[in-house]
């Protein structure tokens, strides 16, 4: 098992509550407008 994808899945596990986040904001605020 090496390190990189350990790396890998930290980052799309990052990725992924950062996109969750953002579309819980901006489901929330329905003003801003990207």
């Amino acid at each position: 098992m090496s390190i990189w994808w350990v790396v890998v899945m930290l980052l799309g596990l990052l990725v992924a509550i950062g996109v969750l986040y953002m579309v819980l904001q901006s489901r929330l605020k329905k003003t801003d407008l990207p």
